[in-house]
């Protein structure tokens, strides 16, 4: 029954009735048994061995490799299959692979032993001159015997990657493996190459893939491999690469990926037919590990379809700066961390916001520019920067541009970002807005789109004013976090104009903090525009279940603020007169505000926080009052109230942590009883019991003692009035 099997298997092979189908087919059996195959693996082996055709582009050549592929399926000589990474594979069953295996024991003569736990190399009598492929992968092979040289000048394909203890191969062995095109030693533990390989003249394909314990190549190693197109080093821990690697004239593809040892690249301008480039760099910026995060010198002459890498460095040399991001333009897959423009070498090196920023874009792209001067009178004319159109991030440190009022006008290629998500701007002398108005400068002010923008942080800017001089912000409204500090000049954070149009101003915003600036008095300049609620909205607020209040009636700036941070703000009077209309407002902390008076600005009697769950003050010498009436924080959890000295308020042993109720008899006294309010106190009643017994209480004590005063007032006014 087999034999009937593998004569129909053998009839749809003959049938193929191509060489080049038969071969790609054959070169299946070198992976290990059941093994999911990834096709782009198996069409690059292809590709490396010169069974496609040679004059063709890769591009052609892989469509071609997929055409195969689809080929040998259709005819039920290989099965589609999926990966545990969801990657397209194909499989071969074990009959046809049987069959394939018994037909390369004669001609092309294969060793196809992978995945069988050898321990040894097959004896040099199996190794016969009509060898054409070995596969001895994922084995348990330690050592090939020393003064082991097959005579193997047909041998096409050596694989022995994955035998991962495999520390010792002698010089003899690659003596007679002229004809050798793919070597793969990958995941082995060889520590350095024979000489012997460096004369493997048609060697296309060098796989050095995780091999940790390799750290030197000898300088002149590549000095005859003129036909090597594929260089693999990923992984490895070698420090430089020889000098000869870039004489190989028809190298095609350098893999360099998680080089972290890595401290020289030389120039690749003579690396002209190069299309790959895959380089990382260590994180860790300290020398000498940084070195090679500098650019390398003619990257930007190369046309690259591919390019992947950690980090690059540009030192002031904002035109070769420009060419490099011009030379990604014809590149099909580009990917990238973090690119630097820097003018200062020395303090890069130990800047710990570049540290951080290398940590926070392993998932990001952020350019940095820093320690540079963009002013005319400093330097000759300089070009427009150039921003790659992927960037999602963008840290701005350090900078002189007294001759640009805004970020915008600075780099009017902010426009072309269409994906920057995060901006950092630090010590940018002259730029006194993120974004300025055509009006406000004629024709020099450019306004960017920066639609995407979701974090944003100012730190020691000097001359910043303002986020925007115009009239709308509404280019930065998807902004969600917004962090400023040390900014001495800004005086208001939202100008009244800001506030001016019937549209929610940063309606994702989620986070605010505002630290150190000296001259801030307002957030909100004049409290904005606000329509009042009616008493039915003000009692459905008290319910954090409830529904929320009529949006068409009350207009709610920062409608998804969760944390606002105050500190160390000496001219702050107010923080904003409807911040208690925040509905998703989580924690407030405000501290060092010696002018704050009063937290909470409303008219009602009583007002209601449904979601506020932390409120921390701290040092506001003359804060007395958080709210001038009954605060409802149905989901507080913690009130810390520090060096308030002039703060009153009802002792939390007498109402639960929940109600805040400013001590003052003005404050008592305005809140309404059961008849003026029912429904206050029906919610009170069934929610807090105790509290609406005390706090009642308190409100007829108040009332009788007021009461009281009147009548004596009264008394006093008629005994001292004369007799008529």
């Amino acid at each position: 029954m087999e034999d009937d099997v593998l004569r129909i298997l053998q009839y749809s092979y003959d049938r193929l009735n191509d060489e080049m189908v038969q071969n790609c087919f054959l070169s299946c059996i070198l992976y290990p048994e059941d093994e999911d195959i990834e096709r782009e693996t198996l069409i690059e082996l292809w590709i490396n061995e010169g069974l496609l055709d040679e004059k063709e582009s890769k591009e052609d050549q892989v469509a071609k490799g997929h055409t195969i592929l689809n080929k040998l399926v259709n005819w039920c000589l290989l099965e589609s299959t999926f990966n545990q990474n969801q990657q397209k594979c194909v499989k071969m069953h074990d009959l046809i692979r049987d069959m394939a295996i018994k037909m390369t024991k004669e001609s092309p003569r294969f060793i196809a032993k992978s995945r069988l736990m050898l321990k040894d190399v097959p004896g040099e009598e199996q190794w016969s001159k009509d060898l054409k492929k070995v596969s001895l992968s994922y084995n348990r092979i330690k050592e090939i015997p020393c003064g082991m040289a097959p005579v193997t000048p047909h041998l096409t394909v050596l694989l022995l990657s994955h035998n991962k203890n495999l520390n010792k191969i002698p010089e003899s062995f690659f003596m007679h493996m002229r004809s050798l095109t793919v070597l793969d030693l990958s995941h082995t533990k060889i520590e350095s190459l024979p000489e012997s390989v460096s004369n493997l003249e048609n060697l296309r394909a060098l796989l050095l893939k995780g091999c940790h314990a390799l750290s030197e190549i000898q300088e002149s190693f590549f000095m005859h491999m003129r036909s090597l197109t594929v260089l693999d080093l990923s992984d490895t821990r070698i420090k430089s690469l020889p000098d000869s690697v870039f004489n190989l004239e028809n190298l095609r593809a350098l893999l360099l990926e998680r080089c972290y040892h890595l401290e020289y690249l030389p120039s690749v301008a003579k690396l002209t037919k190069l299309r790959v480039l895959k380089f990382d760099t260590e994180r860790d910026i300290d020398p000498p590990y940084n070195k090679c995060g500098i650019t390398p010198e003619g990257i930007e002459s190369l046309n690259l379809k591919m390019l992947s890498f950690d980090q690059w460095i540009v030192f002031d040399d904002l035109i070769r700066f420009n060419r490099l991001i011009e030379s990604w333009q014809g590149c099909d897959e580009l990917y990238w961390n973090c690119l630097v423009l820097s003018g200062e070498k020395h303090k890069l090196y130990h800047d710990e916001d570049v540290v951080y920023l290398l940590l926070f874009c392993r998932n990001h792209k952020i350019v940095t520019i820093k320690s540079m001067v963009f002013d005319v009178e400093y330097k000759d004319e300089l070009p427009i920067l150039l921003l790659p159109s992927t960037t999602t991030g963008l840290n701005v440190k350090n900078i002189r541009a007294l001759k640009h009022q805004s970020l915008g006008n600075l780099l009017p290629s902010l426009a072309g970002t269409e994906e920057l998500r995060y901006l950092w701007l630090e010590k940018c002398e002259g730029l006194e807005y993120i974004l300025a108005s055509e009006a406000a400068q004629l024709d020099s002010v450019i306004v960017p789109s920066l639609d995407s923008l979701e974090y944003l942080w100012l730190k020691r800017m000097p001359d910043l004013r303002g986020l925007s001089n115009s009239i709308s912000v509404s280019t930065l409204s998807r902004i969600k976090h917004l962090f400023m500090k040390l900014c001495p000049n800004i005086k208001v954070l939202f100008p009244r104009k800001l506030l001016q149009h019937d549209e929610t101003l940063f309606p994702f915003m989620e986070t605010l903090e505002v630290e150190e600036c000296d001259e801030l008095e307002e957030i909100f300049e004049g409290g904005g525009r606000y329509s009042s609620c009616s008493q039915s909205e003000k009692v459905r607020m008290l319910d954090p279940n409830a529904s929320s209040p009529n949006s068409n009636s009350i207009l709610v700036h920062l409608p998804k603020l969760r944390e606002l941070y105050l500190g160390q703000l000496p001219k702050l009077k107010r923080i904003h007169a409807h911040l208690h209309l925040y509905p998703s407002l989580v924690y407030l902390n405000v501290e060092d505000c010696p002018e704050i008076q009063q937290i909470f600005e409303a008219s009602q009697p009583t007002l209601a926080l449904p979601k506020l769950r932390e409120l921390f003050l701290k040092n506001l010498p003359k804060l007395s009052s958080i709210y001038r009436g009954l605060l409802l924080c149905t989901s507080l959890r913690w009130l810390t109230a520090e060096k308030c000295l002039k703060l009153k308020r009802l002792p939390l042993f007498s109402l639960s942590e929940h109600l805040i109720c400013d001590a003052s008899p003005s404050a008592l006294l305005s809140l309404p009883m059961d008849f003026e309010d029912p429904e206050l106190w029906e919610f009170l009643r069934s929610k807090y019991p105790e509290d609406a017994r005390l706090l009642s209480a308190e409100i007829r004590s108040h009332q009788k003692h007021q009461l009281k005063r009147k009548r004596e007032t009264a008394l006093s006014l008629s005994l001292s009035s004369p007799l008529q």
